[in-house]
């Protein structure tokens, strides 16, 4: 028979007691790290996210406008009875006036057609924009899913 004294015997009891607490609160703060990281990911989700729709909300509104300017010109195009003197309340009765207003409107028409060209070109940028925006997310997504440090930490957590 071993003799031990109840103080020592009391001092292996807290001694297993304090490293059984200790290993707990280990425990705790792996949880409670695991969780803070997890928040700052989601933090930087939601940023991206609002930025991409605010982005979507600016290009939408670009494209509203364009569409409803493409669907009064269509239907100006299309409406043989429409006379884009008569928005002005001009009569154009002699035809020196007309001669002067046809040039006028070729000018217009040269006009609207230089400034149509430079928003398709700026649609085409956006759209260029957009397009590289996306592959570097995409890019970064991936090489975290294939970063070994990124990958042995998941799975740390995990157990």
């Amino acid at each position: 028979m071993s003799s031990t004294t109840p103080a020592a015997s009391s001092s292996t009891i807290s001694t297993v007691a304090l490293e059984r607490e200790l290993s707990q609160l280990t425990n705790i703060n792996s949880i409670l790290q695991h969780f803070l990281e997890t928040v700052r990911k989601v933090n930087g989700d939601l940023s991206t996210m609002c930025n991409a729709t605010t982005n979507s909300r600016i290009l939408m509104s670009k494209w509203t406008d364009i569409m409803s300017q493409t669907d009064f010109t269509l239907d100006a195009i299309n409406n043989n009875a429409w006379d884009p003197r008569e928005l002005n309340g001009e009569e154009g009765s002699d035809e020196e006036e007309k001669g002067a207003e046809k040039e006028e409107e070729e000018e217009d028409e040269r006009t609207l057609v230089e400034r149509l060209r430079r928003v398709e070109q700026e649609n085409t940028e956006l759209s260029k924009t957009i397009e590289n925006i996306a592959r570097e997310k995409n890019a970064r997504m991936n090489k975290r899913k294939g970063d070994p440090v990124y990958s042995n930490n998941r799975r740390k957590l995990q157990k």
